[in-house]
């Protein structure tokens, strides 16, 4: 048998060892691709045509009279659609992330249990590296055992035939991409103290994350263009929601954020064009760039006292919101950050001393049709403010008008400005009660 059936080496073996292809193999043998190393040493790598069906990698392959030990996995399987198993030889040293990413059909991982380095304890279907108890790479038949400590970059990514994952307690951190493009992926419950950025990603039918208490931080885009997702729980104990967490989740109605978070990065919920309601952490100081741009079903929203800076676009193209209401904590209102907002009808300001608003932080609409009622006595001063002055209806509220609800029980005969009464408990916002404009915060 010719084990060179597509040699490439137009020079001496020598040669080749002083100067290697980039991106390319060496030679290929029995459907499998090599690249030559260094101490007769072999890397498995990608090649002309995609592997297929079950792959059985040999430990040592004949080079002339010289038997060369197959030690490496390179990129070797990526978006390989049609390969099914891989058995890993006791010979493997070393096998970098994301090498079986978008294997969609893949149904069975093996390591040969003379393998030092690499292990499938427990009949998992998976590739974990003894030494560390990190899981490599996963199929859609992957059972996480509870010795698995983590989840590496790309374990899991593009495995759309993966339609559940129990993650166990012992995971505390699920690494960069690890199940994203899993498209099959309809729920999943979050243990780890770390999730890292882009970690579920597109996981287009995913449509239940539980997070439970112990994670302490979800990075960048963690669930961005989860596009089915309608229910997220967030256990207390979450510190920090990395940017764009959840940009693009066009399903997703309302989220509540636990006090226990203190950051909620930028475009956390852009573009989540069904969400018409959101609890924010009453601990979030700053609600960063483009938080809830695009939410064009957001119909209510209650910034928390702790917030002092709203930031560029945070609000940007809410079409459905009627009404904001700014506490007096806010010292910073970016550049369009209230832009395009078309449905507001009143702004309400609790800031006893207006700063100057950056540029175009309302449209021109809403400067001259919407309602800004201010503090009893410091009309003036908003008239005197830049951004503020452009407003063309100011209205103060005095001390007389101004009420305070702290009980659970609603206010009697209180009404929406539209004319309907209230019957339970208002939220915070402007009503009608005894004839007068009123704003009712409730604590």
């Amino acid at each position: 048998m010719n084990l060179f059936k597509t040699l490439r080496l137009m020079i001496g073996l020598q040669a080749l060892l002083v100067s290697m292809p980039i991106n390319a193999y060496d030679f290929e043998c029995d459907g499998i691709y090599y690249d030559v190393k260094e101490n007769h040493e072999l890397s498995v790598v990608s090649g002309d045509t995609e592997y297929k069906g079950d792959i059985v990698l040999p430990s040592e392959v004949p080079i002339y009279s010289t038997m060369y030990k197959v030690t490496a996995i390179r990129d070797a399987f990526y978006r390989c659609s049609e390969l099914t198993s891989v058995t890993i030889p006791g010979s493997i040293t070393y096998i970098s992330e994301g090498s079986f990413s978008y294997c969609n059909n893949l149904t069975s991982l093996m390591v040969e249990s003379s393998n030092q380095h690499y292990d499938s304890r427990d009949d998992c279907n998976a590739i974990i590296k003894t030494s560390t108890n990190v899981l490599v790479a996963g199929c859609r038949n992957t059972a996480i055992p509870n010795s698995v400590t983590s989840i590496a970059d790309g374990a899991f990514t593009g495995c759309s035939g993966l339609t559940s994952i129990a993650i166990p307690s012992s995971v505390t951190t699920i690494g960069f991409s690890a199940f994203r493009s899993c498209t099959g992926l309809t729920s999943v419950t979050i243990p780890s103290r770390i999730v890292r950025d882009y970690a579920f990603s597109g996981c287009t039918n995913l449509t239940s994350v539980t997070i439970l208490e112990g994670v302490s931080r979800i990075d960048t885009q963690v669930f961005k263009d989860c596009t089915s997702l309608t229910s997220v729980t967030i256990s207390d104990g979450v510190t920090e929601l990395g940017g764009q967490i959840f940009q693009g989740c066009t399903s997703l109605t309302s989220v509540s954020i636990p006090n226990s978070v203190t950051r909620l990065g930028y475009s956390a919920f852009a573009y989540c064009t069904g969400l018409t309601s959101v609890t924010i952490s009453n601990n979030v100081t700053v609600l960063e760039e483009g938080t809830f741009k695009g939410c064009t079903s957001l119909k209510t929203i209650d910034i928390p006292s702790s917030v002092t800076h709203i930031g560029t676009a945070a609000f940007y193209g809410c079409t459905s919101l009627k009404t904001i209401d700014i506490p007096s904590s806010v010292t910073r209102i970016r550049t369009a950050a209230f832009y395009g907002c078309s449905g507001l009808t009143t702004i309400v300001s609790e800031i006893e001393k207006p700063f100057e608003l950056e540029s175009r932080a309302f449209d021109e609409d809403t400067y001259l049709a919407v309602e800004l009622i201010v503090p009893k006595g410091t009309k003036a001063k908003y008239q005197a403010t830049g951004g503020w002055n452009q407003f063309a209806k100011i209205t103060e509220v005095g001390t007389t008008d101004l009420k305070s609800i702290t009980t659970t029980a609603p206010p009697a005969a209180v009404y929406t400005l539209q004319g309907q009464r209230v019957e339970s408990v208002p939220r915070k916002g402007v009503y009608i009660q005894n004839g007068k404009k009123v704003v009712i915060t409730i604590n």
